[in-house]
């Protein structure tokens, strides 16, 4: 009967929209909205379906902006106070939490430890023999030696200072920094490091230092995943923001030389949802919910204004992460009907940051 429910619940506004998506169109739909449940009935198919809410009850005088499109029923309400304060702009629960859950700073690679780095996807070594690095260093936040000091410095403009020796390993928050000459099983094109074995993106080549991702390649049994680690990222720039709300720019760059953007609008960093499909029942959880707009090459306006505008968050991810959110965004942009499926043509969708 249904492809899909989300119902979004926003406490302090205490208001509720609703998203069904149906397997079929039906021209005449029924929503009858309860106290603990709604229910919507297909005069079409004689058929219906009943949702539970959460912790929440419904004022069942306010359901509005009832829609029907295509296979697509829309409609929001308000919610009961839980109590005098509570749900209101009176309280605010704040939680004693230091970092957001999930956040991690780095894959644990340890200097003086023997190391055999491969290829994630065929397992084949990237090393001749293993090897064990001496230093392993946190990389800045900020790697633009002009805003390491605060006066002037006659500075050269290339970083030679975090070019990483053969037995030297300098990291970030998911991708290490390693001396080129101690890699084998790769060749390079335009700067992309591929494996000579599955044809698999590796990394980025600068200069003689080569930038790889957890998420592409092992180090022993030290490996992530691509969502993952870019989920772990939005939420450690967050950890680091006063805003609730973000702009990213992720750049990836192909093997063909071509720079492909993905914006990033982050609206609500915690949104409540309920999500039901036939395949999983219900499912309660926080997500962020995001604009998102796909660009390929330099020559976009917006993109040269995002690149321009101070308060944007630029990150260069890896081939798994930037396919991997795209996949996972435009696969949550198709629970929003036509109308509220997008917005100043960005397209809407959640990234499942707290899973």
């Amino acid at each position: 009967m249904y492809k899909s429910v989300v119902v979004e619940f926003r406490p302090k506004l205490q208001s509720v929209n609703v998203f069904v998506c149906l397997n079929d169109e039906c021209e005449e739909t029924v929503v009858e909205l309860l106290e603990s449940s709604f229910k919507v009935s297909l005069k079409c198919s004689s058929r219906s379906l009943t949702v539970e809410f959460g912790p929440f009850k419904a004022q069942t005088s306010t359901l509005s902006s009832l829609k029907t499109s295509k296979n697509f029923i829309s409609f929001r309400f308000f919610t009961q106070k839980t109590s005098t304060a509570m749900g209101s702009f009176k309280t605010e629960l704040i939680t004693n939490q230091s970092r957001p859950k999930g956040v991690v700073d780095v894959a644990t690679v340890e200097p003086n430890t023997n190391y055999m780095i491969k290829c994630q996807n065929c397992q084949k070594g990237l090393l001749e023999t293993p090897i064990k690095f001496d230093r392993v260093l946190p990389l800045p936040d900020n790697l633009d030696s002009g805003d390491w000091f605060c006066h002037a410095h006659d500075l050269p403009p290339k970083n030679d200072r975090l070019e990483p020796k053969p037995k030297d390993l300098f990291y970030a928050h998911c991708f290490v920094k390693i001396n080129c000459d101690i890699l084998r099983n790769y060749f390079e094109k335009n700067q992309i490091m591929v494996c000579k074995s599955c044809f698999n993106w590796l990394g980025v080549k600068e200069g003689g230092t080569a930038k790889l991702w957890f998420n592409t390649v092992s180090f022993n049994q030290i490996t992530t995943r691509g969502l993952a680690d870019l989920n772990s990222m939005v939420k450690k720039l967050f950890a680091n923001s006063l805003f609730n709300s973000l702009k990213i720019l992720l750049l990836y760059r192909d093997a063909n030389g071509m720079k492909n953007y993905l914006l990033l609008w982050v609206l609500e960093k915690c949104l409540k949802i309920n999500m039901k499909t036939p395949k999983e029942p219900d499912r309660e959880c926080e997500v962020a919910k995001t604009l998102f707009r796909y660009f390929e090459g330099d020559n976009h306006d917006l993109v040269r204004q995002w690149k321009a505008e101070h308060n944007v968050e630029f990150m260069e991810v890896s081939r798994n992460m930037f396919l991997e959110v795209m996949k996972d965004l435009y696969l949550y942009n198709k629970v929003y009907p036509i109308e509220f499926s997008r917005a100043n043509d960005f397209l809407v969708s959640y990234l499942f940051l707290y899973q």
